[in-house]
């Protein structure tokens, strides 16, 4: 009996000495967790910036402590030791904020496709502008990309994406969407209307010294010749 009892009161010391550890990763105000958009790993880096050697991943959902911050990027480290020792015990360990979030996503779960209805109702909304407008690509943050999509859905596929001050072609428009061409390679889809920002409105005028200057972009040796 009374070594049983020693047992447990063993137990309950043990268990004692590890709850404010268990607390901290729990309550502590830096934690974060991973939560990537397609549920594939998040990318460590050596520093702050997409320009940093990626010598690490972190799977989705990974509970973390925010040591420091630098612009959009975040030095971090895992609670989980194990995985912490994987990565070398490495105290220059990187990640873009906007992958972080302050509750545990869950599993992650494929999101559904859109909706014909979703769809339609969208496609219905967007008018063609009277003339085209140029923007700029607009982003919550610098790091953050703009997704161009087939159709006016979040949950579409995407075909390309932009970084914050790149320019596209407004063609039609809704409050929600836009159409856009990519001048560069000539993509069109649709991105968020809050993502654009109106830099210039195509008049007949200016729409003319666009074509006279692509016609020029497309043929080099005329304008050799005529200099």
């Amino acid at each position: 009996m009374k070594r049983t009892l020693s047992v447990l009161l063993l137990m309950a010391l043990i268990a004692a000495m590890l709850m404010p550890t268990m607390a901290f990763a729990v309550s502590n105000p830096n934690s974060r967790f991973v939560k990537t958009g397609n549920g594939k790993p998040l990318n460590v880096r050596s520093g702050p910036g997409s320009n940093n050697e990626v010598f690490f991943q972190l799977p989705y959902g990974t509970q973390v402590e925010v040591i420091d911050t630098h612009g959009d990027w975040c030095l971090i480290r895992p609670y989980d030791e194990a995985l912490w020792k994987k990565a070398n015990n490495s105290t220059n360990m990187w990640v873009a904020k906007s992958f972080l979030v302050t509750k545990n996503p869950g599993p992650w779960k494929k999101p559904e496709g859109p909706s014909y209805e979703d769809v339609d109702a969208a496609l219905r909304e967007i008018k063609p502008l009277e003339y085209p407008v140029l923007a700029e690509v607009v982003t919550s943050r610098p790091s953050n990309y703009v997704h161009l999509r087939w159709i006016p859905n979040t949950s579409a596929r995407y075909s390309a994406q932009y970084l914050a001050g790149e320019q596209l072609l407004v063609l039609a428009q809704s409050k929600t969407w836009s159409q856009v061409l990519d001048l560069a390679d000539g993509h069109v889809g649709f991105i968020l209307t809050n993502n654009v920002n109106p830099l210039l409105e195509l008049n007949e005028e200016v729409e003319a010294a666009i074509v006279e200057l692509l016609q020029n972009f497309e043929e080099p040796e005329a304008v050799g010749a005529a200099q």
